[in-house]
């Protein structure tokens, strides 16, 4: 998202959207953040929703571009030598 979002303040829209879709989100985030709070009555909770729909988004696209662009590179391939797998195997 900083990628994106530096190349987003230059002018680059489409290595922008490249490097991360929700881009033209940030400014709209950044906006309600800011200002939001100045405006709305009940800003904390209509807060939440906004963060927490927000948050939902960022997270699922993020899962959906690993499973479906970098399935067999890092961090999605499971490393044999990882403590927390030698960890598991021992106690079972």
């Amino acid at each position: 998202m900083t990628r994106a979002g530096l190349s987003l303040a230059q002018g680059e829209w489409m290595l922008a959207y490249f490097y991360h879709p929700l881009v033209f989100l940030l400014p709209v985030a950044i906006i309600y953040a800011v200002f939001w709070r100045h405006y709305a009555k009940k800003a904390w909770r209509d807060g939440q929703l906004f963060w927490l729909i927000l948050g939902v988004v960022v997270i699922g696209l993020y899962l959906f571009r690993m499973i479906n662009r970098f399935p067999h590179t890092q961090p999605m391939t499971m490393n044999p030598e990882a403590l927390l797998l030698r960890v598991h195997h021992v106690l079972r």
